[in-house]
């Protein structure tokens, strides 16, 4: 992987039932998700205003994102209509039909953030190293084809003098 991508985030949704006082927290285990009522759904939701086949949810470049599949009630993230990809951000609320969600994001692996002052000075001192060298190698290698070509125009020049005839 390189150093620059992204890590991969982990969502889950928060089943949001007005009725019931503990909340369901649904982990999304792969990379892509089918939402529905029926059975072969990796996210089964057994409401009468979810489709069976009603919608998915991926992870796609770092970020999950939502689509309806056609369904009779539509797939909405707060108040759009998810007829293309959707980007979802974390805490967003999600609608499958009358089946409210909340979206929640974490990051893979618990690495601290940039925000975090000793990993923003490391970072600038990596970017300082990683430019002194760089530059160091481009001054190197030009000062090597100078040097080179002097060499060069030297030994033409001792070459057209040794074999020009000499003049009385």
């Amino acid at each position: 992987m390189l150093w620059w991508a992204r890590k991969a985030r982990e969502g889950s949704l928060l089943a949001v039932n007005p009725t019931a006082r503990a909340t369901r927290d649904i982990k999304l285990g792969k990379p892509e998700c089918s939402v529905g009522s029926e059975k072969s759904n990796d996210l089964v939701i057994p409401d009468g205003s979810v489709s069976r086949q009603h919608a998915l949810i991926r992870l796609h470049r770092g970020r999950w994102q939502v689509i309806d599949r056609e369904s009779s009630n539509g797939t909405f993230v707060g108040d759009s209509k998810a007829t293309k990809w959707i980007a979802l951000r974390d805490g967003q609320e999600l609608r499958f039909g009358g089946a409210r969600f909340v979206f929640r994001s974490s990051k893979a692996s618990p690495a601290r953030t940039t925000s975090d002052p000793q990993v923003r000075e490391r970072a600038s001192k990596l970017r300082a190293i990683i430019v002194l060298v760089v530059g160091g190698l481009v001054i190197g290698f030009a000062a090597t084809q100078y040097l080179m070509y002097r060499s060069y125009q030297r030994q033409e020049a001792l070459s057209h003098s040794a074999s020009s005839p000499k003049q009385r």
